[in-house]
């Protein structure tokens, strides 16, 4: 699983880069800058009810806490934007914990990042599926392409630090249904790397959207329904690179 070297070789290649940096660190200390949104995440049900802000944990972090109540196979898009960026690289950094209360009804813990750009929607979609794999997003054909044999071993009442790394081609490719190429690079937990190399098609971006990049996490609920919270700290983006 640890792939040391091709780490490297990212990070070398964000070092180099680094004249070229947008750097947006603590993103999970400012609730009020999320967008809640309970119509576009995909879930068969709608949820009944979302909220994120911060809180102060027993130790004295502040951190962010998405949450949301609904019935079974429910979910909730929270997203925060940054911007426009025109880098190709990034990488995405952050610690989470999924209390046992809310583990109980969860279905995979999503964590994306986005970037848009005319005529071209980039999404870096990522979840782990509990019980089951990483997954990575294609976009094009709107559908979740299973990271065989990187298992999802996220557990409750522990934090977990997450680390992803991705790419994109903005050029047309025949390798992507004749779009450009959106690749998932590298997925960190706890420490421990996979080389993903994952490369999937981007779409179009739909009309009416605005040139945008950011980040965002999905709550899922499980057949259970009922209560999904997660916190999140040093939530970090770093775009890189023309």
């Amino acid at each position: 699983m640890k792939n040391i070297p091709w780490l490297f070789s990212i990070l070398l290649l964000f070092v180099c880069s680094a004249s070229f940096a947008q750097i947006n660190t603590n993103l999970d200390q400012q609730a009020s800058a999320w967008i809640i949104n309970m119509t576009q995440a995909g879930g068969l049900n709608q949820a009944t009810s979302a909220a994120i802000e911060n809180v102060t944990l027993a130790s004295g972090q502040v951190v962010i806490e998405p949450m949301m109540s609904g019935p079974e196979y429910s979910n909730v898009l929270f997203y925060r934007n940054l911007g426009v960026t025109v880098a190709n690289w990034f990488k995405r950094e952050l610690d989470i914990y999924i209390p046992s209360d809310a583990y109980a009804n969860v279905q995979a813990t999503e964590l994306d990042l986005f970037a848009y750009n005319n005529p071209w929607r980039f999404q870096f979609g990522t979840q782990c599926v509990k019980g089951a794999d990483w997954n990575g997003w294609n976009d094009l054909l709107n559908q979740w392409v299973d990271l065989s044999g990187v298992k999802c071993n996220l557990t409750a009442n522990a934090w977990h630090h997450l680390e992803f790394w991705y790419h994109r081609d903005p050029h047309t490719s025949t390798a992507c249904s004749g779009n450009p190429c959106t690749y998932f690079d590298e997925l960190g937990v706890d420490y421990q790397y996979t080389a993903i190399n994952l490369k999937t098609p981007c779409s179009p971006i739909p009309q009416g959207w605005a040139n945008q990049y950011g980040v965002d996490t999905q709550l899922d609920l499980n057949s259970n329904g009922g209560l999904n919270y997660e916190y999140i700290r040093h939530d970090t983006v770093t775009a890189l690179g023309q």
